[in-house]
């Protein structure tokens, strides 16, 4: 998994937790303090995707407020546009008569 923005240009996770359909929980290989949850919640034909990411911030508060400022922003961003992209993704599979409307 390539994660730039938390510190490294490419990390080995493990996986945690499996629940076909349901749930992946991934922790960093080398600090159990990096995490990734992904829970997927169905309520008939519609499904919703929630991600929790975790990883350490160092330098105390004002560490703490820069990485707020900067590197939080940036991160939900990136993953806001992954997530519309993997809709579009699943969406094609289902429908790949249709042209994906996100490119």
């Amino acid at each position: 998994m390539q994660a730039p923005l938390l510190g490294r240009g490419e990390e080995i996770f493990v996986v945690e937790r499996f629940l076909q359909g349901h749930l992946l929980h991934l922790e960093s290989a080398y600090s159990c303090r990096r995490s990734w949850e992904l829970r997927v919640e169905r309520k008939g034909t519609r499904a919703r995707l929630t991600i929790a990411l975790a990883y350490p911030t160092y330098g105390g508060w004002l560490g703490a407020q820069l990485d707020r400022l900067a590197r939080r922003r940036k991160a939900e961003s990136e993953l806001s546009a992954s997530v519309v992209h993997f809709k579009g993704l699943v969406e094609f599979e289902n429908h790949p008569d249709r042209v994906l409307a996100d490119f």
